[in-house]
Parts: C-alpha cells; structure tokens; sequence
C-alpha cells in the first residue's frame, strides 16, 4: 500500500481502484496482514472477482466480507462482474438477465442485513461487454445498478463506439476504465499499449464524456500483474495524465 500512497502523491491522484496489492488480488489477507492506517489514499471501488451468474454461497460469502472491507477502508464502490471466465457471447438469455438481476437484489439485501454502505457497480465485461444486457439488467431492477464501464471491452468485444455505449448506458454509467491495445491482435486480450498508442477510438471517448458532462472518475487499468511484459506503471501514468488532463 505504501507505494500505491506513493503513487498517489507523485502523480496528484484523485483516488485508487483496488484490485491487487502486494502482488496478490486477494485482498482480504492482504488487508489482514497489513493494517490500514490514517495515511492510505481515497479508495474510490473495491474490485472484487464476483459474477452476477453461476456463483456459490462460499464466493456470495466471501464478497459480502470483501464488501466490510470495501465499507473499513472508505471505498464507495464494491466492483462485480456479469459472468466468470472471461467469456465474452452477446447471447444471455431473458431468464439470465432476470436471474442477475434476483442475485442484485439480494446481495442489496445482506449488504443492509450487514450495515454494509458501499454500493454495488457492475463492470461491463466478459458477457456484459455490450450495452444491451446491461441496459435491461436495469430495467428490471426497481434501483439501477451503477456500471463500470470497462470502455476497451465494449469497444473490442462489444464491438461498440464509444457513442454508442454512452447513448445507451451514459445516465448509468458512475465509473469508467481506459486502456488502450490493438483490436487487430490475435490475442484474445488484445496487444495492450501505453495509453494514446492503440486503436482505441479516444478522441471519441473524450467528445462524448464532455458532451455527456460526465463528472465521475476514469481509472487507468493497468494489467501488468497479467502481463509482466508491459511497461513500468509510471510510464503509462504519465500518458493517462496527459490525455486526461487536456
């Protein structure tokens, strides 16, 4: 955590997304082993690996202690994903999306059983990847789930301008990803780059963020955990910082 306080100060950062320390992602023992103190930065989401779709009660068990955590450090935003295993099909089904919506509803329930106060934000990933189902996800909840939208996922496995996720999604949308790559890769993560080096539409992120007044927070998703072989963070810091600051 200290070199992520560094980074903060370094940098001028408004807040971190925690999804790893200490080269771990579970958090929980990290936590557990090392104590916060009066020094940590603002946490703004809590990224857990929790999937909407085909979870047991150990994982449901596990998110609701991730959510206590999330609640002890400040975090306003608990991070949950549509489906596990990084697939990516435009096809849930009717029964899938209400049956995601029924676990929303419920888990909203345990976090108020709890005291829990952070929020639930659902990342437009793996099966979510595209505005649609996440759009009637919505629909069928009486409280819209904030969304995370992840926009290298919509735009390379949705298949999706940034204008068109943010016609659809944009009064949803509370928190945002950016990264950048090259769709024509033949990796199925996609050849990532240093922010601004890709094929990533930016210009067109940015026009509709401004003409969308979007205020929220855009964290730089930085995967080197995954992918020893990108730069070093502060390198791609410095590019983030630049396009966003413009």
């Amino acid at each position: 955590m200290d070199s992520a306080l560094e980074l903060c100060i370094q940098y001028g950062l408004d807040f971190l997304e925690l999804r790893a320390l200490g080269g771990s992602t579970d958090l929980l023992e990290y936590f557990k082993q090392n104590k916060t103190s009066a020094g940590m930065p603002k946490v703004l989401v809590l990224a857990s690996s929790f999937a909407l779709l085909g979870e047991d009660k150990a994982r449901r068990e596990k998110l609701y202690r991730e959510a206590e955590l999330a609640d002890k450090i400040g975090a306003k935003y608990i991070r949950v994903f549509g489906a596990g295993g990084n697939k990516m099909e435009n096809n849930l089904t009717r029964i899938q999306i209400e049956a995601a919506a029924r676990t929303i509803e419920a888990l909203r329930r345990e976090f108020d059983n709890r005291n829990v106060s952070c929020e639930l934000i659902l990342e437009t990933h793996d099966v979510l990847s595209f505005s649609k189902p996440c759009y009637d996800l919505n629909n069928c909840l009486d409280i819209p789930v904030p969304i995370l939208w992840d926009s290298y996922h919509t735009w390379r496995h949705g298949k999706e301008s940034p204008e068109d996720t943010w016609s659809l999604l944009g009064p949803m949308i509370k928190h945002i990803h950016y990264k950048d790559g090259l769709a024509s890769s033949g990796s199925s993560a996609g050849a990532y780059t240093l922010p601004g080096e890709g094929q990533y539409p930016l210009s067109e992120l940015k026009r509709v963020l401004q003409s969308g007044k979007y205020e929220n927070g855009i964290s730089l998703e930085w995967e080197k955990l995954w992918h020893p072989a990108l730069p070093a963070i502060q390198e791609a810091l410095n590019a983030f910082i630049k396009i966003f600051s413009l």
